[in-house]
């Protein structure tokens, strides 16, 4: 009977702890997430003032690449300011493929196993590419000029616009941030199912955010502070459709064509 009693004492205890336990867990990860943005961030702006006040997707034309620009995430001129070695070789000069840590969100389930390497880009953070066809961008994001990018001044109010945030590819959008088209169909799931042969969503949805942080993701801001929000407040519902269209935090310079 004492032993029943211990067991049945051991279980609720256990019953109460795991979960306490797994949320502790959960908000370490996003700690180191929320630095890994913050410092994505903190390269963006010095970037910026380095090449002319230009913030990234720019062509660096000192990246060797197979291609005609190269994205946030393989410029290497970006990466210095990470402070991070020199991009990995996978057989490739402009490799989506490997990454260092810092690119990694640790509750990122999907490129933390960096598995099935072909089928997605390395990376736990895209970068906000809602208004690509803004004018000032004059050859849009896979131009070739040193101004495909928006300037720092063009950013309104940049402590609430979203530069980068939770993602599986390297950029994402507005409407692809839509969790019950995307995120609360899939989850973690692989890039295939999102946007591949696979696809498994509406074809609208490309570049998802993924609310990998209790139903929320970590954002960063063009002023160099991260924060972890809500789904309801990443993707507000009634600014979707709302008439005109308010894109809110995801329109950097105030040019939007959903």
């Amino acid at each position: 009977m004492e032993l029943l009693v211990v067991i049945s004492i051991i279980a609720l205890l256990l019953a109460i702890l795991v979960p306490s336990l797994s949320k502790a867990r959960e908000l370490a990860r996003r700690v180191v997430c929320t630095s890994n943005l913050k410092s994505i961030c903190a390269a963006n702006s010095t970037y910026a003032s380095s090449i002319g006040m230009y913030c990234p997707i720019t062509y660096d034309r000192g990246t060797p690449s197979v291609h005609e620009y190269v994205n946030w995430c393989s410029n290497m001129t970006f990466r210095k300011y990470l402070q991070l070695d020199e991009m990995k070789k996978s057989g490739e000069a402009d490799s989506l493929l490997d990454w260092p840590d810092e690119f990694l969100c640790p509750s990122d389930i999907i490129s933390t196993k960096r598995e099935n390497a072909l089928d997605t880009v390395l990376t736990s953070y895209g970068y906000n590419l809602s208004d690509w066809d803004d004018p000032q961008w004059p050859d849009g994001i896979f131009g070739t000029q040193i101004n495909t990018g928006h300037t720092v001044e063009s950013v309104k109010q940049p402590a609430d616009k979203l530069a980068f945030v939770d993602a599986i590819d390297w950029w994402v959008s507005w409407p692809a941030a839509d969790f019950e088209r995307g995120w609360d169909i899939l989850g973690q799931a692989p890039n295939r199912d999102y946007r591949g042969d696979l696809k498994k969503i509406p074809e609208d949805v490309w570049g998802p955010t993924f609310y990998r942080h209790s139903e929320g993701a970590v954002i960063g801001f063009y002023d160099g502070h991260a924060e972890r929000r809500r789904k309801q407040e990443v993707f507000i519902k009634d600014d979707w459709n709302a008439t005109p269209k308010r894109a809110g935090m995801w329109t950097a310079s105030g040019f939007f064509n959903p």
